[in-house]
């Protein structure tokens, strides 16, 4: 099992300062490698927080999570930050490319603190690789503000899988899109998850997005029920 959440609960202080916010409340959740979840909701449900707890951004208030059989809680800051930055890769609603930096280079990005480890030829050679099969191979060296809301959210994932990772998480990736952008963007996501064999979670408002995946499951009131 790749990822594990148990007992899961999640609580912010009130903003009148008086009293907390159950977010989440007792999730509990397994992933197996390889396997495509959708997590759907109304907004304010605690979608994104659940992803960030998942993704090791943010602590639970309880419970516990488990990825590649560790206890993240048990771990230190830097080993954290390994985790998150050579196993997971992150799809945001909003691309958060470098606007100075070609298309190449914003996908070479995460490989920077790997670079002692690898070959700078190994990395372009799998960011090429992934930006044509995404069709962006005529764009390498174009700039974020020549392409389309679609190119720059297929560039966004093209980063994301660039270090292999074991689970790609995604918020709301297509919520920026046009209707024909948001199919197209979510048929790849679906593709690279079968042919890179890289788990994927993706927080949706898209009912379209979540039926294309192997599991979806509703995130209301704070709990989390598969549907």
């Amino acid at each position: 099992m790749l990822l594990e959440l148990n007992h899961i609960e999640k609580k912010f202080d009130h903003p009148s300062g008086e009293g907390e916010i159950l977010v989440l409340k007792d999730i509990c959740l397994e992933v197996p490698k390889g396997e495509a979840v959708a997590v759907i909701g109304p907004s304010g449900s605690g979608k994104s927080t659940l992803l960030n707890i998942i993704g090791a951004l943010d602590s639970p208030s309880a419970g516990l999570v488990k990825f590649g059989g560790k206890d993240l809680a048990g771990l230190g800051n830097i080993e954290l930050s390994e985790i998150r930055n050579r196993q997971m890769g992150f799809v945001f609603q909003l691309h958060h490319l470098l606007p100075q930096c070609t298309v190449l280079e914003n996908v070479l990005i995460p490989t920077i603190p790997f670079s002692k480890d690898q070959k700078k030829g190994d990395a372009e050679a799998r960011a090429k690789n992934l930006l044509e099969k995404v069709g962006l191979e005529a764009h390498l060296e174009h700039f974020p503000a020549q392409l389309s809301g679609g190119e720059m959210q297929r560039v966004a994932v093209v980063r994301a899988l660039i270090n292999q990772p074991l689970l790609v998480l995604a918020d709301e990736p297509t919520g920026s899109l046009d209707r024909e952008s948001s199919e197209a963007l979510g048929q790849l996501l679906v593709d690279l998850n079968k042919e890179q064999e890289t788990t994927l979670i993706v927080v949706t408002h898209s009912l379209e997005l979540a039926r294309l995946l192997d599991k979806v499951y509703k995130l209301q009131d704070g709990s989390l029920e598969k549907v």
